[in-house]
């Protein structure tokens, strides 16, 4: 199983490509559902028990974006870089601009 952060810091399901919110959790299953389900009302479900992922509705109205997972990935670094180092913002969002796809830098801020 992979995780990404969240905007609040939480863990995402990342699987298949697609990224899930947790639901709820009964025991030791943690039930998930994808986290476009308000804004775009998608169904797309799964659940996990010891590490172990099974898709209960595999039904999503949008494809994978292969970029999602890579720019939570880097605004998390961003706020982490952002809560413990002295640097400016504009060197934390250079560093962390750095490198990527054009696909995953339209979807940062800017670099100053």
């Amino acid at each position: 199983m992979q995780f990404v952060k969240n905007r609040k810091g939480g863990d995402c399901l990342l699987y298949e490509g697609f990224i899930y919110r947790k639901h709820h959790q009964r025991g030791d299953k943690t039930y998930w559902i994808c986290t476009k389900y308000d804004g775009e009302h998608c169904r797309g479900r799964c659940k996990s028990e010891n590490g172990v992922v099974e898709v209960t509705n595999g039904d999503h109205n949008h494809t994978v974006d292969p970029s999602e997972a890579d720019v939570r990935d880097r605004l998390a670094k961003m706020k982490s870089l952002a809560s413990t180092t002295q640097e400016l913002p504009c060197e934390i969002i250079t560093k962390t601009v750095e490198n990527a796809s054009r696909s995953v830098a339209a979807s940062l801020p800017s670099p100053c």
